[in-house]
């Protein structure tokens, strides 16, 4: 229960879990007896952000039962203060989110108070398609006052990293002509939050989901061939045959393998575990002798801040196809 105002259509919860089922569980209610999934993380936003929001854990409305304040994060940032329509009647408003998103801890959304005219409906912003929709015949006036609330949030949050993300705006009169306009979101954000993101939407894109494994310090090693014998050691010295590629995303806006930064030939290229980055060293010894396979390795176990060369930019998630083809020592 959000308690706090009375501005309820301007604010919503999200829900972390330990998988979709779980949400629609505890959002739906029907997990009452505490037996259900984990319920990892519950974050209130809002667009109108008044002084203080509670999440009371024992339903009670009046806001006295065991009540938790919890961060807004960055709350909802508006991000078309300024935004103008001129021209027709609209039936409808489209905004997406392009590029990779964070999971569902981004939402887009408008504040009730905007919406002049009862025509205009807003369905809630879909994790899905990245969107959020307006519908309903009415002027381009009255849509233009709905969207200079419209606001972004994310809940991964941080300091450590700068990213943008990119809404796209479409907007169709009732004689179905469409024009649209980009904004762009600079957003403060965990780098390791972006690479997790970029890894488990590659993983999803590339129907990986059930290969892909969770090595450590977030890594992961899709295990094609396990090979046989021995695994090497952090200190072993080995022989790899490799091409190591950036992660793009494709006109569908799907994470793929794009440019192929390196490659060695089909002979490999021996060297010492300990003297790589830490991705291979903590990815290499997933495999035998003649196992293959990929390693999805986050920035920071990579090349990091600084990227290397002119090829891998500054905090670039990469993928290595590799094959063990001997432990020298």
């Amino acid at each position: 229960t959000l308690v706090g105002g009375d501005q309820w259509e301007s604010r919503g919860i999200i829900v972390d879990a330990d998988s979709i089922e779980t949400e629609l569980l505890f959002l739906q209610g029907s997990s009452t007896d505490g037996s259900g999934p984990l319920i990892d993380n519950i974050r209130v936003f809002e667009i109108s952000q008044p002084g203080e929001l509670t999440v009371d854990a024992n339903v009670n409305t009046d806001g006295t039962g065991d009540s938790t304040l919890y961060n807004r994060g960055i709350g909802a940032v508006p991000i078309a203060n300024n935004f103008g329509i001129t021209g027709d009647d609209l039936s409808s408003v489209t905004v997406t989110l392009n590029g990779v998103v964070d999971g569902t801890n981004e939402v887009l959304g408008v504040s009730a108070a905007n919406i002049t005219n009862d025509n205009i409906s807003v369905a809630s912003f879909d994790h899905a398609t990245r969107q959020l929709k307006l519908t309903g015949q009415a002027t381009a006036a009255e849509y233009q006052t709905a969207l200079q609330s419209l606001s972004y949030f994310n809940g991964a949050h941080g300091t450590a990293t700068t990213t943008l993300r990119q809404a796209v705006v479409s907007v169709t009169d009732v004689n179905n002509q469409t024009e649209s306009v980009a904004i762009q979101i600079p957003f403060e954000t965990d780098q390791d939050s972006i690479d997790d993101a970029l890894i488990q939407k590659f993983i999803v894109n590339n129907g990986l989901a059930g290969e892909a494994q969770a090595v450590q310090e977030g890594l992961f090693a899709v295990i094609g061939n396990p090979g046989s014998g021995q695994n090497p050691t952090i200190n072993s010295r080995v022989r790899v045959a490799y091409s190591g590629y950036l992660l793009e995303l494709n006109d569908q806006n799907q994470l793929v393998e794009g440019l192929n930064f390196d490659a060695s030939d089909a002979e490999g290229i021996s060297f010492s575990l300990a003297q790589v980055i830490r991705g291979w060293t903590l990815g290499i010894p997933q495999f035998k002798t003649g196992g293959s396979g990929k390693l999805l390795i986050p920035s920071r176990l990579g090349y990091g801040s600084f990227g290397a060369g002119s090829d891998i930019p500054p905090n670039a998630v990469l993928v290595f196809d590799v094959n063990l083809l001997e432990i020298v020592s």
